[in-house]
């Protein structure tokens, strides 16, 4: 009886392209390329034990070198690399890349990487370069190591590479900086559109690019907002560089929000663990926060605004985002939380964030999380009780307009002197469209005081005409009209311009259009603010308050 020893070998080419077929879109795993890159910052020494990380500065630039393939680049201003980091760090099978032991550094598996470069160049590891420089190796100012596929069990590191034929080429903001990395990759432009499910012309390249912005404003939002900084910039085929535009921090576009804390205990270990839940605002979706309402390049307002992927309010793209270590690693996560509740349109304006940290692990091309990951396990154990206080609430328009109407309609009622003139849901045009909310002025119903149409969201110009409808139907049913409402959430000057307009115009009976808009108070949509509705007559006011004496007597 003998022992043999095995020693493994490891196919390179094969295990390359294996890698590569993995159901990644580009943006994530692009996104394995920029976590390096914040992972690399260098530090600010203080005193003899302590450092601080520095912001971080990335760019990313997007050349579409032909009709078939477009090049990456993703450099950073960090630490760079040595020889022996490259070796040992970088290209070695299960190594994590070299960091400056940065908070919040997403080098969890030494997968991610070789992910990345695999997938991103369809299993191609000629398309994959290298260029660094860092502090420890002993070049000069100008001088870089450069290492190009194929990836083999032995590759040169090169150090000859300069700043100007290898590094600057491409970028505009991290040219001159003294250390720092560069991977350079090139992808099948077929999979760079998979950054948007919309398919079009080489001709649209740059609203595909403007979708990647938006994708990684959304993912790295937290960087973002804690002052990292990254630039993007690209060129079409044929084209001119754009500018290198700083992208914005996407958060969820909350309209009313609650936050709470999640305490849990996994095998004696105490994990703290944040919830945010709340309704989407269809206007910050579409135009961006109110102090980010600005022209960011390319003449567009909040540049990637209005957003075209997150947050779109339908059932396939609501859910909870989850956060792992600052990198939001998905979003719209439903069914593995909530397995028991249908994803309906009930919940279309349902958001929420789930905020954990190093606890908790994510599979190894950070795509989602671990199911097996005991503390992954044990929140949602918790967030998926349906019982429990942390489960979606249903929040679709239909729902929240009717509930909004029910509030207002007995809001109105215990302010005219006869409840009865209060009325929902009245028809016009034979039935082809109704009014939200009449009230009337007399118990004949000879005259229409007020009509309301109410919105959960913002008020459109479409939702002016639709309250003129209303108008006009009630005038050609012999009735007279006396004003018109556009109850809404929030409104931009748009549907204020069209009412102005139309308010100069005469309806049937030969009176002015009186149309206005009322919003409701504060950011709830389920919250309405009392209406100032007309003046009550001398009648009315002694009629109320005879109502109110024979109600206190009983």
């Amino acid at each position: 009886m003998a022992k043999h020893k095995i020693e493994p070998k490891v196919n390179l080419d094969e295990y390359f392209r294996g890698l590569a077929r993995q159901d990644l879109d580009f943006h994530q795993a692009l996104c394995e390329l920029v976590d390096n890159a914040l992972s690399a910052r260098t530090m600010t020494k203080l005193g003899a034990t302590k450092s601080k990380p520095n912001p971080a500065i990335v760019e990313i630039v997007v050349d579409q070198v032909s009709d078939a393939r477009v090049q990456i680049s993703v450099a950073d201003a960090g630490i760079g690399m040595t020889i022996a980091d490259l070796q040992n760090h970088v290209f070695g099978l299960g190594q994590r890349g070299r960091t400056s032991s940065a908070a919040g550094s997403m080098n969890e598996h030494g997968f991610g990487l070789k992910n990345a470069l695999a997938v991103l160049t369809g299993g191609d590891s000629t398309r994959v370069s290298l260029v660094s420089r860092s502090e420890d190796d002993g070049l000069t100012a100008d001088q870089f190591l450069t290492v190009s596929g194929p990836f083999a069990s032995a590759m040169d590191a090169d150090d000859s590479g300069t700043r100007k034929n290898d590094w600057a080429p491409g970028l505009q903001i991290l040219s001159g900086v003294a250390t720092g990395t560069k991977v350079q990759v090139e992808s099948d432009i077929a999979y760079f559109r998979t950054v948007w499910t919309r398919r079009g012309a080489a001709s649209q390249f740059p609203a595909y690019v403007t979708r990647l912005a938006e994708h990684l404003g959304v993912l790295y939002r937290e960087f973002i907002d804690s002052g990292d900084t990254i630039y993007l910039s690209w060129r079409a085929l044929g084209g001119s560089w754009s500018e290198p535009i700083p992208l914005m921090a996407i958060k969820p576009p909350y309209g009313n929000h609650v936050t709470a804390r999640i305490p849990l205990n996994v095998g004696g270990r105490k994990i703290d663990v944040g919830y945010t839940y709340g309704e989407n605002d269809y206007q910050i979706r579409d135009e961006g926060p109110e102090p980010d309402r600005k022209t960011v390049g390319h003449g567009d307002p909040s540049y990637p605004y209005p957003l075209k992927i997150y947050y779109q309010g339908s059932s396939s793209r609501s859910g909870a985002d989850i956060v792992v270590r600052r990198r939001v690693i998905r979003t719209q996560a439903w069914k593995e939380i909530w397995p028991d509740i249908d994803h309906t349109v009930d919940y279309n304006r349902w958001l929420a964030e789930i905020n954990l940290d190093d606890n908790f692990h994510t599979t190894n091309n950070k795509a989602g999380m671990d199911p097996n990951d005991p503390a992954w396990q044990a929140l949602v154990d918790v967030l998926g009780d349906k019982d429990g206080p942390y489960t979606p609430e249903k929040t679709s328009p239909k729902q929240t307009e009717k509930s909004i109407e029910d509030q207002l309609a007995e809001h109105l009622r215990v302010q005219v002197a006869d409840p009865a003139l209060v009325a929902q849901q009245v028809g016009t045009w034979a039935g082809a469209t109704t009014a939200d909310i009449v009230v009337y002025e007399t118990a004949s119903r000879t005259t229409v005081a007020q009509i309301f149409e109410v919105k959960a969201v913002r008020g459109t110009v479409d939702d002016v005409y639709q309250l003129v409808c209303q108008w006009d139907g009630f005038v050609k049913d012999g009735l007279k009209p006396k004003e018109g409402i556009l109850y809404c959430k929030t409104s931009d000057h748009k549907p204020a311009t069209a009412i102005a307009e139309l308010n100069k115009r005469k309806d049937g009976n030969g009176n002015n259009y009186n149309l206005r808009i009322s919003h409701l108070v504060g950011a709830s949509a389920s919250t309405p603010k009392k209406p100032p509705i007309g003046k009550k007559t001398a009648a009315t006011k002694r009629a109320a308050k005879k109502s109110q004496g024979s109600k206190r007597s009983k």
